[in-house]
């Protein structure tokens, strides 16, 4: 009679609401003398006694691994009951070595005690369900999941062979996007084919007396100079290189760096940012990142790859609207037919669902009114037209065209 009163359900329950605001308080870096650890010892050892005083009723009534009561399941026959031991076990433990601060072990004691709450899911039968629909979903969720990360390894496969190496930009110790740099960026963005085509003025930027190189200029001994630009790092002559972005940047002694810590420089990193950008959390500052993109070692440009907008605007649809929705689908699925079969429809009564199961019949039976052809020559040559599937596609096709025109001329 006293564990199914209605009181000492409520009591434990209480309990526990208590024992989570008691872990929410707890924090390593308290004042071990403070009163307010003192009092929260006080509280946990409360709680632990009273919990294991309902561990030993349990056991007591019901039996440990033998049932004593007909249509009652033993202590520890059940999963819910063997949870609740674990906890019980572990708390006192943790009030057991809690004066051992040095010890390895509190450490990890404390963090199963976060397992407590746990317990208020055998009191309330609607958290069971969620728990259990969550267990039984998994299966499922594992046939999804291979579909979706095949899905996102042939988009990663396909983003890092256009983009491996890239979405990097020259960080140098001075602002390019101002308009006082404005040719210095022009040139890093579009450099000339060979040395012999940069201007004198750009050569000079290169050159022992420029203001650019951030650091010691050292030129080429024996008419370096203007043959050669003044970049110590490099060996070989830019007369028979062509110059990149990067070479330019690295010259003046600035840093060729990601501009964001997702690329697709290799398909795993690849899956990890689609995953990302698929999560829609600043998935459009990615997008503006890849259509920037220009080539290896090449500056960004402001949409110079426009066409990546509609590649990854298909991503999105397909990655989550679609694959990431799916997640979501199969444990709403699995919770309705878990809760059905334990209180019925989660949205209908049963005497709903019978009811709607009944006009479904009816209206499955009933029979269908079938519009007549007119008389009338000209009326029924008409009619022929509307209900031809031609005459349907056809205005389909131009709705289609006329949205296209009207895109076209916004744009």
């Amino acid at each position: 009679k006293l564990l199914n009163h209605v009181y000492f359900e409520t009591l434990i329950t209480l309990l526990v609401c208590i024992s989570c605001v008691s872990l929410a308080m707890d924090n390593p870096l308290n004042d071990p003398n403070s009163q307010l650890v003192e009092y929260l010892f006080y509280v946990d050892t409360v709680i632990t006694v009273l919990f294991t005083v309902e561990m030993v009723l349990k056991i007591l009534v019901f039996g440990a691994f033998h049932d004593h009561i007909d249509g009652e399941e033993a202590y520890f026959k059940n999963g819910w009951n063997i949870l609740d031991f674990f906890v019980v076990v572990v708390s006192i433990l943790s009030i057991a070595f809690d004066g051992q601060s040095q010890s390895k072990n509190i450490g990890v004691l404390r963090v199963l005690r976060s397992l407590r709450p746990l317990k208020i899911i055998q009191k309330i039968p609607g958290l069971r369900i969620i728990v259990l629909s969550l267990i039984v979903a998994i299966p499922s969720v594992g046939e999804v999941g291979i579909m979706v990360f095949m899905v996102y390894f042939i988009f990663s496969v396909f983003f890092t062979s256009f983009l491996n190496g890239q979405l990097r930009s020259c960080d140098l110790h001075f602002d390019l996007t101002t308009q006082q740099y404005a040719p210095q960026s022009d040139l890093i963005t579009n450099p000339p084919n060979l040395w012999s085509d940069f201007t004198p003025t750009q050569k000079s930027w290169f050159g022992p007396n420029s203001t650019f190189i951030d650091g010691n200029v050292t030129c080429r001994s024996g008419g370096g100079w203007p043959k050669y630009p003044c970049c110590s790092q490099y060996a070989l002559p830019l007369t028979d290189y062509v110059p990149t972005s990067r070479y330019l940047c690295e010259c003046w002694g600035g840093n060729w760096a990601p501009i964001t810590d997702f690329r697709f420089d290799n398909v795993a990193m690849g899956m990890v940012t689609l995953f990302d950008s698929a999560t829609i959390d600043n998935w459009s500052d990615n997008m503006h990142y890849v259509s920037d993109s220009t080539g290896i070692d090449m500056q960004p440009v402001r949409d110079s790859q426009i066409w990546w907008y509609y590649v990854y605007l298909i991503f999105i649809l397909i990655g989550n609207f679609i694959c990431i929705q799916l997640f979501v689908g199969v444990i709403v699925k699995s919770f309705e037919d878990c809760r059905g079969k334990v209180v019925g429809s989660i949205f209908i009564t049963a005497e709903q669902q019978e009811w709607v199961n009944t006009s479904r019949i009816l209206l499955a039976i009933m029979p269908k009114k079938k519009a007549k052809r007119p008389h009338n020559s000209f009326r029924g040559f008409c009619y022929d037209i509307v209900h031809h599937k031609i005459f349907r596609v056809t205005v389909t096709l131009i709705i289609v065209i006329q949205c296209g025109k009207q895109s076209f001329i916004a744009s």
